[in-house]
């Protein structure tokens, strides 16, 4: 039951999250940004106390909480496909201050598609790297605790998805390229001053 909870929590919270972006499809317009992604931290932190509550230990609270946010923010854009085929090519205008019923053509689905997918395949792959480096000297029991090397494996792949899945709510590549480069930065020096003794 608490797990049920947890995966409606974080996909209520990474809807609410998409429909604030600029690229969702699903609204006229998008919705203000900060409340929605106060929902969305909201649902995230509530989800993983859910898993907490059923017995799952931190790291495998915190990875569970990944996967599923991992997989919502990776599906949700793809809803786009079925309410355009629904739609057909031409929409009908519902409130972008057009006469009602004026036909609207729809935005490309995927734009910038091979620069966001280059930027999300590298820097997302490099960036999930330093973070699970960081877990692994700041983590609980820090670099030589012997049973957090196995999650430590694991949680670069959900990280990475999740990085991979972000560049495609963002409007151009270049704006993908220097989020994900800042954000790369900005880890792979925390991951330099924790090598080299730094504390949390």
């Amino acid at each position: 039951m608490l797990k049920a909870l947890a995966l409606l929590l974080g996909l209520a919270g990474a809807v609410a999250w998409y429909l604030s972006l600029p690229t969702q499809r699903w609204l006229p317009r998008p919705l203000p940004g900060w409340p929605a992604r106060g929902v969305l931290l909201a649902a995230l932190a509530g989800g993983f106390l859910a898993l907490r509550a059923d017995g799952l230990s931190l790291p495998a609270a915190l990875f569970g909480q990944a996967v599923i946010t991992m997989l919502v923010l990776g599906l949700v854009p793809f809803s786009a496909l079925w309410t355009d085929n629904r739609a057909g090519p031409v929409a009908r205008n519902g409130g972008d201050g057009l006469s009602s019923g004026t036909p609207v053509r729809r935005a490309p689905l995927r734009p910038h598609w091979w620069g966001k997918s280059l930027v999300g395949v590298l820097l997302g792959f490099a960036l999930a790297l330093g973070l699970s480096g960081l877990w692994a000297w700041w983590g609980p029991g820090g670099i030589e605790a012997a049973d957090k090397v196995q999650f430590n494996m694991w949680i670069v792949t959900p990280m990475w998805m999740t990085a991979l899945g972000a560049v495609y709510f963002m409007r151009s590549a270049w704006r993908a390229l220097a989020w994900l480069g800042l954000a790369n930065v900005l880890v792979w020096v925390l991951l330099a001053l924790a090598r080299g003794g730094g504390h949390a």
